[in-house]
């Protein structure tokens, strides 16, 4: 394989590019860099595991009788959030459990790996959460953290580890991460906002009787902030996965193109020049 700048061979955005497609579906399962798959399959037990037990600490201390949250845990963004995370480490994790325990096994190469639903699974979660979780983090620490009015160990499970958990996957993973996915997180905000004022309009209130999720996002009080909020909301989610997210990602190209040209497999077709592409065409099995 030629080592050639992989990041000089962008092209510009098209249509396609909204889609999930056009890239082997072996960067599931593979590092940027290369690492042995028990080390990868022993990092994606190891952390979906503590997302899932703690997650299942939190919602049921939350919601038992007497609970914090009681029936509301489900309205809050946050939790929406940590959801997701946790929703696409376990589909990271069957992926890479898939191929480690019964593909690779059997002889097959990360070339050989087929697309299936969970692939694209995977991609679709991680464009949504990745923005969504680093928005929060900003947001709540920037703006919202009050000391002392919530357990330090949760802020830091549901305000900053989801955070961080995302910047290591856009270094660690293989998997591409385009401009125009901003579409995914957009969509993401766009339903909270909507749920937000349904349940607004439905006479839904929070745990304490207050007839609004979030103090600011009050649109009986004030509609006009609650909306600007709500719109500017949707436009920041947007700004971090291009500044952000792609930022990075483009960033990890560069820095891994310079340093380590062979952390660019021939099944990452998207970080690969198209003449490269056109002599391995017969090596890729998408």
């Amino acid at each position: 394989m030629s080592t050639r700048s992989r990041s000089c061979s962008c092209s510009r955005p098209k249509c396609s590019d909204f889609g999930l497609g056009g890239v082997s579906p072996s960067v599931y399962v593979t590092t940027q860099c290369p690492m042995h798959y028990g080390v990868y399959l022993a990092y994606r037990i190891l952390i979906t595991l503590y997302l899932l037990g703690y997650f299942l600490y939190v919602f049921i201390v939350s919601v038992r009788p007497g609970g914090p949250y009681g029936g509301y845990f489900f309205i809050y963004l946050t939790n929406w959030g940590y959801i997701l995370m946790l929703v696409y480490q376990i589909c990271a994790l069957w992926n890479i459990i898939v191929y480690a325990a019964f593909m690779k096994p059997a002889g097959w190469t990360s070339d050989d790996v087929p697309w299936y639903f969970f692939h694209r699974g995977q991609w679709l979660l991680f464009n949504m959460y990745a923005s969504v979780a680093i928005l929060l983090s900003l947001l709540y620490w920037g703006a919202l953290y009050v000391p002392g009015t919530v357990d330090l160990y949760y802020d830091i499970n549901f305000h900053t580890l989801n955070g961080i958990v995302a910047l290591i996957e856009i270094f660690l993973s293989a998997m591409v991460i385009r401009l125009l996915h901003f579409i995914y997180p957009f969509m993401f905000a766009v339903a909270y906002v909507v749920f937000a004022g349904i349940y607004y309009a439905a006479g839904g209130t929070d745990e304490e009787g207050n007839p609004s999720i979030y103090s600011i996002l009050d649109f009986g009080a004030n509609p006009g902030l609650a909306a600007g909020l709500a719109i500017g909301a949707v436009v920041v989610v947007v700004v971090v996965h291009i500044l952000i997210v792609w930022g990075l990602h483009k960033l990890k190209v560069l820095i891994f193109d310079r340093c380590c040209p062979s952390c660019f497999p021939n099944e990452n077709v998207e970080n690969r020049d198209p003449v490269e592409l056109e002599g391995d065409s017969q090596e890729l099995k998408v």
